[in-house]
This record gives C-alpha cells, structure tokens and sequence, in this order.
C-alpha cells in the first residue's frame, strides 16, 4: 500500500512539474530566438511517466506528445524503484538519466544516478551513492 501512495504521490508532482515546465517553455521560446537546423538537438517529442504494473514493478513508461503510442520504456528490476520525479534526457537524445533508490537489504538503501539507453536498454548505474550514510540526487543534464 505504501508503494502506491508513493508512485500516486510521484505521479501527480511529475505531472504538475510537466505543466510548470510547459509553461515556462513557452515564454522562454518566445523571448529568445529561434536555433538553426545545425544548432538544434532533435527532440524526442516524447513525454515520460512513472507507472506501477499489475504485479508491483515500478516502470518508466513513454508516449507521444498528445498521448498516443504509449508503451513500456523501462521495468526496474525488483531492489530498485523511483525516488524522485526527476528524469532527464542527454542533448543528443541518446541517453536518459534518473536518481533510483536500491534496497541492499532491510537495513541499507542506496540512493544512485542511473543513466539508460534512449531505446530502454543498458540500465546502469553511474554514479553511486553511499551506503546509508547519504543520497545522491540528478540535477541537471547538459
């Protein structure tokens, strides 16, 4: 039960910073000039979203801009699972970063930046946090 209230939880502020970040966009873009086809990075057009399976797996989900084609990114495997909303996309597009939390045992978790293949493949962690005694958290990615 507790696992719902938190992805419940993590679900609506990742939908509320979607709506914030939507909005900010849009007078940023109009204030600023527009990029040349060489300097801009080719977006995703993609939004992503936390979701809890059937069975209790927590899963990174994908889908188009207007909600069409969604589809199951990334299913963490059972000792790792979301701690923050925050999920970020490299300017290439080739890669995606997030801060995961791995249960070591009943005593020890482990907060991680873990970075994943635009494709949802080669989940690793890359920078590890300390046993216990701290957290580590994604800031930003440029």
């Amino acid at each position: 039960m507790n696992k719902i209230l938190k992805a419940s939880f993590i679900l609506i502020f990742f939908s509320f910073s979607l709506l914030l970040f939507q909005f900010s966009c849009q007078s940023v873009a109009d204030a600023e000039p527009a990029l040349s086809v060489d300097e801009a990075v080719k977006p995703l057009n993609q939004i992503f979203y936390f979701k809890v399976g059937s069975n209790g797996a927590e899963q990174l989900w994908v889908a188009n801009y207007d909600g069409s084609n969604q589809r199951a990114f990334l299913v963490l495997p059972e000792n790792l699972n979301f701690i923050s909303e925050t999920v970020s996309v490299a300017p290439d597009g080739k890669t995606i970063f997030m801060t995961l939390n791995e249960v070591i045992n009943s005593n020890t978790e482990n907060t991680s930046v873990y970075a994943v293949n635009a494709d949802g493949t080669g989940l690793k962690k890359i920078i590890a946090g300390t046993d216990g005694s701290g957290e580590v958290g994604l800031a930003a990615v440029w």
